[in-house]
């Protein structure tokens, strides 16, 4: 009696190191686990940065350091420190001492939609510019009597 036996293949799972990307924004150096930033926005611009090869990376970034293996960035290195932050923890804050509308523009380079932001850091640009505005309005009619 000729009994076929199942052939059991053992298989042997190597865990996949993850990706790791040098970033330098503005001399704030930074390592990205590109597994994280994907999982985190997967939309936003790291995380299509780290799907690139490095020849598509060399087109997005503004420079590339050899002896450090850093894409460099033009960028404010203040707001950069909040925009990992959002990625290591999935929330995003704001630096009270930056311009709301400088910090939707970096929110928008780095392609971050502000409906990520905290409760507590809300951007209300409009209603601080109008009520700076009021206020300066206000204040500039005093000095005129």
């Amino acid at each position: 009696m000729d009994e076929e036996s199942p052939l059991i293949e053992s298989a042997i799972v190597v865990p996949r190191l993850p990706d790791i990307v040098f970033v330098n924004v503005g001399g704030r150096k930074a390592r990205l686990n590109s597994e994280i930033i994907t999982r985190r926005l997967a939309t936003s611009r790291l995380a299509v940065f780290c799907e690139k090869s490095h020849v598509e990376r060399l087109t997005d970034c503004d420079a590339y350091f050899e002896t450090t293996s850093e894409y460099y960035f033009e960028r404010s290195p203040i707001i950069f420190e909040y925009v990992i932050d959002f990625y290591v923890t999935g929330k995003l804050h704001r630096p009270m001492d930056i311009c709301p509308i400088r910090l939707r523009y970096e929110l928008d380079y780095w392609r971050i939609p502000t409906p990520f932001m905290s409760p507590c850091c809300i951007l209300e640009e409009n209603n601080n510019i109008a009520g700076k505005m009021s206020t300066e309005k206000v204040s500039n009619a005093k000095y005129k009597k």
